[in-house]
């Protein structure tokens, strides 16, 4: 997805306060910089095991930003998480600049996640966020390589194939938040624009993802009531 036209005078300010606060976000600096498809078995590990050792830390430094640059009560909290979708909602689309909206940088980590693609950084923290909050809320999920599934074989093109999931949720059902972190800013940016049907549409779709994992994830593996999700507490 790639930001065109011109973005609504609402957000000129805010979009400048975000492009400010980037200057010197941490890079996510996996080993291993290329869609991890194209990797070894060894690599991808690698890969992996950096993610596992940095997202306590990544998340501790989101949190602090959010607070010190934007004031968000940003925490683990359902609190949190209505306070960090409102800042996506306000403030994301700041994240990305005109060109640089295109998920296959997020999926290769090229060109360089820095300057005007710094906001990457923030996507990936905000997936770290998500998948934090939903092992807090259900401690049986766990962090885990999404490899994909037989029965769905397009699963393996994914541009998050071979990159952190959330895992252990009933029958097949995984939660992909490095791509719902992706969206959620990209979709921000593209909301912003004068013209863009989003601008005026102020629905959870953030919220509603985590609403609709807890609710899968608490389903025996033989129940599907479609539909309930929205009722799901935080």
């Amino acid at each position: 997805m790639k930001k065109q036209g011109v973005v609504h005078p609402k957000f000129w300010f805010r979009h400048w306060r975000v492009r400010r606060a980037l200057v010197g976000y941490p890079l996510y600096d996996v080993p291993y910089k290329t869609q991890e498809a194209d990797l070894t078995e060894t690599q991808v590990r690698e890969n992996f095991d950096y993610f596992l050792r940095v997202r306590q830390e990544r998340l501790a430094f989101f949190f602090d930003w959010l607070r010190r640059k934007f004031g968000v009560a940003a925490s683990l909290t359902p609190e949190g998480v209505l306070a960090i979708e409102r800042w996506v909602r306000d403030f994301g689309g700041g994240a990305i600049e005109s060109t640089a909206c295109d998920l296959r940088i997020f999926a290769t980590y090229t060109p360089a996640w820095t300057d005007s693609r710094a906001g990457y950084n923030v996507m990936i923290d905000l997936g770290i966020f998500i998948g934090e909050y939903l092992i807090w809320r259900r401690p049986e999920l766990y962090w885990e390589i999404y490899r994909g599934h037989e029965i769905e074989p397009v699963s393996f093109r994914s541009p998050t194939y071979l990159k952190p999931i959330i895992d252990g949720m009933p029958r097949l059902w995984k939660d992909d938040t490095f791509r719902t972190g992706y969206g959620a800013i990209a979709g921000a940016c593209q909301k912003s624009l004068i013209g863009s049907d989003g601008f005026r549409d102020r629905s959870n779709s953030f919220v509603f993802h985590i609403k609709q994992s807890l609710y899968f994830s608490r389903l025996p593996d033989d129940v599907v009531v479609l539909g309930e999700s929205k009722n799901e507490p935080l």
